[in-house]
Parts: structure tokens; sequence; C-alpha cells
């Protein structure tokens, strides 16, 4: 006979493992012989579906994998993610323990086994010409995404577009990002799901801000609602959208989407946009909706004070020029100034950036992903691509974003050895 259990105590205890004593419905709960937690979470009872999932912060074990042994012998595995693993600060778990099945004993033991320094996510094609030269159908897509969450990844990431013109190359179509999204949330069970980026001057906010809670509530809590002004003015005329003054817009979009994510309801009067006793019901898995990714390469200050002050995330689109952690410290700086300037504490700020990356061994029609053919992508052997990528961990970077090349299922697969070799450390 099953039995729910009622609730999760998280201990965060020392010597590089972490304690979680299960509470069952009678309440009781077991810990550790001589075990002394550094802190205490107390996690609500779970939603009544197959996993308890829940985030903590703890002391740092290693990014990736890791073992769950609960105390009747029971192993399952759990992704570990630090928050800012290039400045030794705290580490992020996402816990994800199978509902119980008759009496949970004894303890549960994460050990630390995986040692990846940062997040790696795989970027999706959804443009014409951007899966090594073909255009990714439906299939193609949900088969990547899969494979991304198979060998390993932490997170899969689409573009934004309708229609791209720019010269020389010829007109690019594209799938819709949100109905990708929907997709990719039931297509996967673990990686995160993002876009860079949405952009806010193809849909109203309020929808935007509901699209976000939606999905986030279809895939269970692992939505990033990545957000942009929407650059490329041609799309607009052609699908009828208003393009000029894309900051302003944006500013009044994010005060529209940020305040009915983390409030809940929204009364609005901008130059743009408006919102008249408007509301998110229902609400989704988290309180405060899905965290905020905004795109700024780090160039422009509106754009960065923007995301000082509304972003959970910042992300730097590198695969247009250089991929390599040299480009990081400059733009770490500027992001830096823009969150003191608010009075932000910059290392409450996540840090990502998109990299093209060259798969080892394996042949590609595309290199650059920009209209004129620049960038330098990640090259080199298995190990070599797996130290630059602990390169931008050591700069502060939280998480990559790879544009393989080719950008294909194979690509995908292909990246796995350097992922297991993030892994060993």
């Amino acid at each position: 006979m099953e039995q729910q259990i009622g609730g999760v105590l998280v201990d965060a205890v020392g010597s590089g493992c972490l304690q979680l004593s299960t509470a069952i419905a009678t309440g009781e709960e077991s810990h550790p012989k001589g075990s002394r937690p550094a802190r205490r979470q107390q996690v609500p009872d779970a939603v009544a579906d197959d996993y308890h999932r829940f985030d903590i912060d703890a002391k740092p074990l290693g990014c990736g994998q890791n073992e769950v042994r609960v105390g009747c012998g029971m192993t399952h595995l759990i992704d570990w993610y630090p928050v800012h693993p290039g400045r030794n600060r705290r580490d992020r778990v996402r816990v994800s323990l199978p509902a119980a099945s008759g009496r949970i004993g004894g303890a549960t033991t994460v050990m630390g086994l995986g040692k990846r320094p940062l997040k790696v996510g795989a970027c999706i094609p959804l443009v014409a010409g951007e899966m090594d030269g073909a255009m990714a159908r439906g299939s193609d897509v949900l088969t990547m995404a899969r494979a991304a969450e198979r060998v390993g990844f932490d997170s899969v990431w689409i573009p934004d577009h309708l229609l791209i013109h720019d010269a020389p190359r010829p007109a690019q179509g594209a799938w819709e990002c949100g109905s990708i999204l929907g997709a990719l949330c039931v297509a996967t069970s673990r990686v995160e799901i993002g876009a860079l980026v949405i952009a806010t001057s193809f849909r109203n906010p309020t929808l935007v801000a509901k699209m976000g809670e939606t999905l986030d509530e279809l895939s269970g809590g692992r939505l990033i609602l990545g957000l942009g002004t929407g650059r490329h003015e041609p799309e607009h005329h052609a699908f009828g959208y208003p393009f000029g003054h894309q900051v302003d817009r944006f500013e009044e979009a994010l005060q529209i989407i940020t305040g009915l994510l983390r409030h809940g309801q929204l009364d609005f009067e901008g130059a743009y946009y408006r919102a008249r006793e408007c509301e998110l019901r229902p609400r989704g898995p988290r309180p405060n909706g899905p965290p905020i990714l905004i795109g700024a390469l780090g160039t422009g200050p509106r754009m960065l004070d923007l995301t000082a002050r509304y972003a959970d995330k910042w992300n730097g689109w590198l695969t247009w020029g250089r991929s390599w952690p040299d480009a990081i410290p400059p733009l770490r700086e500027r992001v830096d100034i823009a969150c003191e300037a608010t009075g932000r504490d910059p290392a409450t700020l996540q840090r990502t950036v998109a990299v093209l990356a060259q798969v080892p061994g394996l042949p590609a029609r595309l290199i650059s992903t920009a209209p004129d053919g620049r960038g330098e992508p990640l090259r080199g052997s298995v190990e070599e691509i797996a130290e630059a990528l602990r390169e931008f961990a050591r700069e502060g970077i939280d998480e990559v974003q790879i544009v393989h090349s080719p950008n294909t299922v194979h690509g995908i697969e292909g990246f796995a050895p350097i992922l297991e070799a993030l892994d060993r450390g």
C-alpha cells in the first residue's frame, strides 16, 4: 500500500555529503547518528505526482549527477547545480525522489559523485538551415531534446524567431517558440527548458506571463523564462508587429511580466501596454513564477540596467563572436557595474553564455550562426573543450548553452564524452 511522504527534512552536513531525512505520513523521521546539520529546511508536502521535487541551498558537492541512497536500500540520482561555482559561493540542489511505496526507513544520503563545475545546456535549432544545413522538423526537435536529456545535458534551449531576413542569406523560416516549449515540457522529464530569448515584442506581456506560468506548470517547475526585446526588424514588419523604441517597450513589458509572476496581479498604464485588474489564475508550481533570464550581451547600458533590476539570470550570446572564456572578464565587469549601480549584490545575478562548439570528430556544415559567418567556435579535443568549459566556470559563469556544430542529434550525442570529462573533475 502506497504512503505519501508528508514532507522532507533536508540537512546540509559537512564532510562532502548531504543528509535528507524523510518524514513519512506518521511524522516519524530519522537522522544519522552523530550528524551535525549546518542548516535545515522543511519542504512542503509534494504534489500528487510521481516525484517529490525541491531546491535547497547547501554545501558544495559537485554539479551533475549525484547518488541518493535511501535507508531501505533504494538508490536514485539527483541533479546538483552550483549557483556560483566560480566564486565558491553556495550550491543549489534539485532533488527528485520517487513517491514512496511502503514505509521508508532509515536516512537518505546524497553522496557527492559528480564534479561538473557548471551547468551545460543544449541549443535545439528551430530556424531553417540551422540543423547542419537542414530544417528541423517537429520530430527532429523532440528527438534532439530527448537525446540531450539522455546523455546528461542540464537544460535545453530554443530560439524565438518567425522569419529571418539576414542578408546575404536567403529568408529563413522558423517554428513558433511558445508551441515548441509546450512540446518540450511533456517530451522531457529532467532537463530545464528555456528560450534564448522570447521576444516580448511578438506577444502582449500579460500573455507572456500567462505562458510562463502555464509552461512552468506543464514542466513541473523546470522553465527558465528567457526574455529579450526582439532585435530583427524585418520579421516584425512581415508579421504586423510594431518595431521601434524596443528597449522602452521591453522595460514596460518587464514591469508587467515580473509584476504578475511575483505578485499574481497587476494594474498598469504605460505608453505601449496596459493591464486592468489583471490576475494570474491559477498559479503554477512556484509562488513567484519561473526564474527570469534576460539576454543582454553587455554593451547596452539600459539593457544591463534592466537585467540588474529584473532578472535572475543574465545571458550573453557569444556565438557571433569569440566563444572562448577569455571573452568573459570585460562582460562580467559591465554586468557587475550595472548591478552595483542599482544597489544589487552582483553575486545574486547568475551568469550564462551561449557558445558555438565544434563537436570533436564530426564533420559539420554550420560553423557560425552569424549572418556574415563571423565567430570563433570552441574546438579541440574532448579534454581541451572540457577544460575551456571549466575555465568558463572559473570566470564566474553558471551555465553555458552549447550551439553544436553539427547541430544535429549526432552532434548532441557526440558531446557526451565532454560531459563525462566534466563530471570526472
